[in-house]
């Protein structure tokens, strides 16, 4: 019987330069998920090529022959089930395309969607796949227990595809060479979208304290330096003066409290192509600072492989690299400072000890490539009878007991907002 593989690839038409994208084994600077997509595509297309046929879909059909592929156009997909009717046919799709494709995925026959969840508590999502009696899949552990406590059962935990090799190369590119450091200057760097559920106004918010506190506590120079820019698919007037929508850039710069104007000792780099060489300069770096919506997040496994030491949110699925660095780690964006400040004060040996334990946390998840494609061919080669998740693999060991109390604590906190409670 012949297998099917349909894969979606989300805002693949506003990749600026596909055929370099698909090529690339690091995020060239486009979106996450559909890096992740393309990496997905292109791991199946070269390992499972023989087993099953393996045809891409995106918004409006893109040549990509020299590759050995075709994405076609997505209205084909009410034609699924009349491409072979008694074949074994499989949709993966993400959150977003599901949204967008919902009715046109009802009609399917003789398909079994696997959905490609890339945030924690995606309940909507969730509703909608039950009705599909779909299965989904999670990269990251905390993120996989809140689904699953949402009722997505016949679920599976992969870990995305990350190239620590590929990284390393770029962060010693000279493509972009570093600016000299002036005396007692500590950078710190923000990596991430300029967008409001990523968190930068939290950054801005703090860095008063931040320059004020490293000034007079450490006799350190505070700059700051931001990579990111505003999502593709943001709607609103661009700013001027920061790379983000107007909306977005005004409420930066109330946070700033620069009688609003941006900071003299804070830079918008604006999302860069290969951003690694600047990241690998920087003394701090920090990350989505409340971890809203956070999974597992591509950008700070590279920042952990560039030895570039990472403040790390220990809620939402940051909680999973905040394990790993617990001296890092912050519970609520108020906290920036003061981690700051005291990493800022500790020893260079000290220093090297944490940036040791980021390097081989990213180097145990590279490790694991030839396991997410084996569970991958697993799913998608496994007769559908046979495709349980095994949940004592995620529930084996204290930490993801850990992790189960503190996702339930966050379904208790979103209770009694819905209620009202005090």
């Amino acid at each position: 019987m012949t297998k099917s593989v349909f894969v979606y690839v989300e805002s693949l038409g506003e990749v600026q330069s596909i055929k370099y994208a698909f090529s690339k084994r690091y995020n060239p600077g486009i979106g996450g998920t559909t890096f992740q997509q393309l990496r997905l595509f292109h791991e199946l297309q070269q390992n499972l090529r023989w087993s099953v046929d393996l045809i891409g879909l995106a918004d409006e059909y893109i040549d990509l022959e020299p590759y050995h592929c075709s994405l076609l156009k997505f209205s084909a997909i009410t034609a699924f089930g009349e491409v072979e009717p008694n074949g074994d046919q499989t949709l993966i799709i993400n959150s977003g395309g599901l949204k967008r494709y919902y009715k046109e995925i009802c009609s399917l026959k003789n398909c079994r969607v696997l959905i490609w969840l890339h945030h924690p508590f995606d309940h909507k999502t969730i509703s909608m796949g039950r009705s599909l009696h779909a299965s989904f899949v999670s990269c990251g552990k905390y993120q996989f227990i809140s689904n699953w406590l949402l009722g997505a059962h016949d679920h599976y935990h992969i870990y995305n595809f990350y190239y620590e090799e590929a990284i390393l190369q770029q962060g010693v590119s000279a493509a972009l060479p570093a600016k000299p450091k002036s005396k007692g200057e500590f950078r710190i760097g923000y990596w991430g979208a300029l967008d409001p559920s990523k968190g930068f106004h939290h950054v801005a918010k703090s860095w008063n304290q931040i320059s004020r506190e490293l000034k007079s506590k450490a006799d350190l120079n505070a700059t700051l330096f931001v990579i990111g820019k505003e999502y593709s698919f943001s709607s609103g007037e661009r700013s001027s003066s920061i790379p983000t929508t107007s909306d977005y850039a005004q409420t930066i710069l109330n946070c700033f409290e620069c009688n609003n104007n941006i900071p003299p000792n804070v830079s918008f780099l604006g999302r860069l192509s290969s951003p690694h060489s600047v990241v690998r300069d920087f003394d701090l770096i920090i990350t989505n600072p409340a971890g809203t919506g956070e999974a597992f997040s591509q950008v700070v496994l590279e920042i952990f492989s560039l030895r570039v030491p990472a403040v790390i949110s220990s809620r939402y699925g940051m909680s999973d690299f905040a394990s790993c660095v617990p001296e890092l780690s912050i519970s609520s964006p108020s906290r920036l400072a003061s981690v700051v400040l005291r990493y800022a004060s500790l020893s260079e040996s000290r220093k090297m000890q944490i940036i040791d334990k980021q390097f081989v946390y990213a180097k145990s998840i590279s490790l694991l490539r030839d396991e997410s494609l084996n569970q991958w061919a697993s799913i998608l080669l496994q007769s559908p009878g046979k495709r349980k998740q095994r949940l004592f693999a995620i529930f084996g060991s204290v930490n993801h007991l850990a992790l189960l109390l503190d996702v339930v604590n966050q379904l208790l906190i979103q209770l009694r907002k819905r209620l009202r409670f005090p």
